[in-house]
């Protein structure tokens, strides 16, 4: 069965863009619930494990007037052992400032860092070491972090933390959640992560959710099967904005070398093997169609 995690909406400080980037990471392994700045009905998070305060545009001191009507159900949330992952914004709330959530540790901005290699507030990417492997992160004014003890996943380029796990509590400066409507600019568009980053996050989340406080570890890995779910559908994406149509004969191969055509053609042949999240997100492309089609 799968568990319910909990995503805050307020756009634009914890923006619609950023809450569908994390839906459609972590929908095909956890419910999604959605709650807003109103107060919420006794009783929401009793089935909840993670609460998630995404990303947006504004600055962090909307605080108090987009939380107070839910604040004490969150702090006795996380006081009965939920998890807390915050994205960019939701990272800043987790500060002394605001929730007041971590052990010694103080959230900053990273462009204010010495040595940081962005100095200004704008959408842009930036160069993460990530477990040991280097990826090209979306970065809007994220955060890192200061002081304190917890396990750094991910660093700057200048070796400050960009996302960390400390006991219950996950960070995240860079938006991992990030779709290719982000990447409009000429000079952003060659590091459209092709849905990578989405499973960075869902290792993120898993690890934060499925492993003791104590013995934190990272990463949890994903199935292999949900690897080569996002390689085919975002193939198949591009393949139907180009060629308006979702039949792709079985021996085509796209760009990047993903053998799209036998990707299609299994999920024909198997239906049974697609997931029910799976089976929507098909039958909503243009012209899908379960019976393998004839293709000229």
């Amino acid at each position: 069965m799968k568990k319910n995690i909990a995503i805050f909406l307020h756009h634009p400080k914890c923006s619609v863009e950023s809450v569908n980037g994390i839906v459609r990471a972590l929908s095909p392994q956890y419910n999604i619930k959605i709650f807003t700045r109103h107060a919420v009905q006794d009783g929401f998070f009793d089935d909840v494990e993670m609460v998630i305060y995404p990303g947006g545009e504004g600055d962090a001191d909307s605080f108090e007037y987009l939380l107070k009507e839910n604040i004490d159900a969150i702090k006795n949330f996380l006081s009965q052992g939920g998890k807390y992952l915050g994205i960019c914004m939701g990272a800043y709330w987790a500060d002394a400032y605001y929730f007041d959530i971590l052990q010694d540790t103080r959230v900053v901005q990273y462009i204010k860092r010495p040595q940081a290699d962005v100095t200004h507030s704008y959408g842009t990417t930036v160069p993460i070491r990530w477990q040991g492997q280097y990826k090209q992160m979306y970065f809007y004014d994220g955060c890192c972090y200061t002081n304190g003890e917890f396990k750094t996943i991910a660093t700057y380029a200048n070796g400050d933390p960009m996302a960390i796990i400390q006991g219950s509590v996950g960070l995240i400066g860079c938006h991992l959640e990030s779709e290719q409507s982000w990447y409009l600019k000429k000079n952003q568009q060659p590091h459209w992560h092709r849905g990578e980053h989405h499973l960075l996050l869902l290792e993120f989340v898993n690890a934060l959710l499925t492993t003791p406080v104590q013995e934190a570890h990272f990463p949890k890995p994903v199935r292999g099967e949900y690897i080569d779910w996002i390689r085919g559908y975002l193939s198949l994406l591009d393949y139907v904005k180009e060629h308006q149509t979702t039949n792709v004969p079985h021996d085509y191969i796209d760009t990047k070398g993903f053998l799209l055509g036998q990707w299609v053609a299994a999920k024909r042949q198997s239906p049974h093997a697609v997931d029910e999240y799976q089976q929507q997100k098909l039958n909503s492309l243009p012209h899908w169609q379960w019976q393998t089609p004839t293709v000229k």
